[in-house]
């Protein structure tokens, strides 16, 4: 499902670009980093510690991430005292309709409050002037970065302002090294001609270029650019084996935390039980073993299949 991309409030803008960098979520892993932005950019600015209403299949949706890593994520935030919630999950059903409340530790280190909780000034600039596109535009619809993207794509980039320029907010990392948002747009430039786009470069060899000084930072960009190699592909590789590691874990989890229930098709009354990793399936007297998939698991989640119940 794809999003499209929004105009959100500079303060929002900023406290999402400058996320990985804050040293409060220096532990935030890296997979909840897409949560926790859409998290941020739900923060009512007019009273920021009102409640954010977002269910974990919104969540999920919207991040493109799985709805156990956005458990992981919440619980996370929680863990460290970020976020506080009423726990009201129901059992059998994905997602959790349990409000998200914002922290003083969570504002005041995204630099939405003060160390008294009171929100920062933040007074609109004029609509339509230079100072107002230059602060307020977070995404671009009309650029890209590198070879062309499909429109979709190019609709979901968000964009924050670095000097005056528009920058892919996940290429900012690069000026917080150091690098002028100018040399960042030379380096697109340069992976454009060559049909790549730099954000694929950047995070197939991000871990390489965290002890590079600037300098070397842009040499070495600047060297895979004009290598010939297809990182596009390998970045989808990349990403493709990150989500079915991930899939594999979840799968392996649930099976653990059912293992032993029972459930009935509503349809078709056949029973499926969960034991020692697989799936039994009782169909008209016939048995059958199965592999457990996320098929079964949305069963649940839809009211499809219902807890079995011995008839007396």
């Amino acid at each position: 499902m794809e999003f499209l991309a929004q105009n959100f409030p500079y303060p929002i803008t900023r406290a999402c670009t400058a996320l990985p960098h804050l040293p409060a979520f220096t532990a935030l892993p890296d997979g909840f980093l897409r949560i926790v932005m859409r998290i941020v950019q739900k923060i009512n600015l007019s009273r920021p510690f009102s409640e954010i209403f977002a269910t974990r299949i919104t969540l999920s949706e919207e991040s493109g991430k799985s709805l156990d890593t956005v458990h992981r994520a919440v619980k996370w935030l929680e863990d460290h005292g970020f976020i506080e919630r009423e726990r009201k999950a129901k059992l059998g059903y994905r997602g959790s309709k349990s409000p998200l409340n914002p922290t003083q530790a969570f504002l005041e280190s995204l630099g939405i409050v003060d160390a008294q909780g009171q929100p920062f000034a933040y007074k609109p600039l004029p609509t339509g002037t230079q100072a107002h596109r230059e602060a307020q535009e977070p995404v671009s619809k009309g650029q890209s970065d590198g070879a062309s993207a499909p429109a979709g794509d190019r609709a979901a980039r968000q964009f924050t302002r670095i000097a005056g320029v528009a920058i892919p907010v996940d290429l900012a990392w690069l000026c917080t090294k150091g690098m002028s948002a100018f040399g960042v747009l030379a380096l697109m430039r340069e992976a454009k001609s060559a049909k790549q786009r730099l954000s694929d470069i950047f995070q197939s060899c991000r871990k390489y270029l965290e002890d590079l000084p600037k300098n070397g930072i842009y040499a070495y960009l600047l060297k895979l650019i004009r290598s010939g190699r297809d990182f596009s592909h390998l970045c989808n590789e990349k990403q493709n084996e990150e989500k079915e590691k991930e899939n594999s874990e979840y799968l392996s989890r649930k099976l653990e935390d059912l293992d032993g229930s029972s459930f009935t098709s509503k349809k078709s009354g056949a029973v499926f039980t969960v034991t020692d990793g697989v799936l039994v399936e009782i169909r008209n007297g016939t048995r059958v073993i199965r592999m457990m998939g996320q098929s079964f698991l949305d069963g649940i989640a839809e009211g499809r299949l219902v807890p079995h119940r011995e008839r007396s």
